[in-house]
């Protein structure tokens, strides 16, 4: 007889900065999905969140910086500016060394994790 299989964990990083800035996963998502759009519009639909949203979180993001991490392109469009892609790769490696590290540790509580609870409950 097979046993069910592991439920998969994750681990979520949220970089906070001395400013109280905070930025986590779902914003560096954004950053992707803009860059691989070339779009803001583009990667909130990706995102599954309102412009509205989207902008906010922008925003949010840019804040925590020097300079901007994306910029609209005239007729349209948008992209992650040199700083931009340069946190967005920072924290991917930041992100893999992470989950690396934590990789054993996540399988035996994935061994300990219940499989019938309500994520939101």
């Amino acid at each position: 007889m097979d046993s069910p299989p592991l439920p998969r964990l994750s681990l979520s990083l949220s970089i906070v900065f001395a400013s109280g800035s905070r930025i986590g996963s779902d914003k560096f998502r954004l950053l992707q999905f803009i860059h691989d759009t070339g779009s803001i519009s583009g990667g909130a639909r990706e995102m599954g969140v309102s412009d509205k949203r989207t902008l906010v979180l922008l925003d949010s993001i840019n804040q925590a910086f020097m300079e901007p991490v994306v910029l609209t392109l005239p007729g349209g469009g948008a992209r992650l500016t040199p700083l931009g892609l340069f946190v967005l790769a920072r924290y991917c490696k930041i992100a893999e060394r992470a989950a690396a590290l934590a990789a054993d540790d996540l399988a035996s509580l994935a061994e300990l994790a219940r499989l019938d609870v309500d994520p939101k409950g």
